[in-house]
């Protein structure tokens, strides 16, 4: 199989450009807001001490991690995926193109975020939380603690590629709209 991600304006894609993946038998797969923050101007949080949150600096946090983003998405294969198997090869150094954050309520592994500082913006991806801890704003604060990093890096935007459950968030943090990310498949 195949995947293509396609990146378009507000409107998204030409019409025409759109049956030309559907008549080479690719089908759209989703259709998600692409959203954008500029860090400088961001909104503050206005809860803090919700969780700890930790950057993943080593093997064993990063398992913890990996099991959280399985459990967070329903993928209990996801700590053994050509996903997580690649994020663990670029390692945890600053200078990694990836950085993945852990965020603990008590002594549980309860929401996750990366960032992809290459390319001269903060990437947002892998954005979620256990469902027992949904609601309390762990997710908020897995995310301030990732883009304060960003900050700090240098990076001054954010950007993401919204699941339908996470817009509102992304929203009430200050991120806006700026155009949509289509994923096509191919199946032979």
């Amino acid at each position: 199989g195949m995947m293509w991600w396609v990146f378009a304006g507000p409107g998204g894609l030409d019409p025409g450009l759109h049956r030309a993946f559907l008549g080479r038998g690719f089908k759209l797969e989703t259709d998600r807001p692409s959203m954008t923050l500029e860090l400088p101007s961001r909104p503050q949080p206005s809860s803090n001490g919700v969780a700890e949150i930790l950057r993943v600096s080593d093997d064993e946090s990063y398992r913890e991690w990996a099991r959280v983003v399985g459990d967070a998405f329903g993928n209990d294969d996801y700590p053994g995926s050509i996903s997580a198997t690649a994020f663990r090869r670029f390692g945890f150094d600053d200078d990694a193109p990836y950085r993945h954050y852990l965020a603990r309520v008590g002594a549980r592994g309860a929401a996750v975020a990366t960032v992809c500082t290459a390319g001269g913006a903060a990437g947002l991806s892998n954005i979620g939380t256990r469902r027992e801890f949904r609601r309390r704003g762990v997710a908020s604060a897995t995310i301030d603690a990732a883009l304060r990093d960003a900050e700090h890096l240098g990076l001054a935007t954010a950007v993401l590629s919204a699941d339908p459950d996470g817009i509102a968030l992304y929203e009430r943090l200050g991120f806006t709209t700026v155009g949509r990310h289509l994923t096509y498949l191919w199946r032979p």
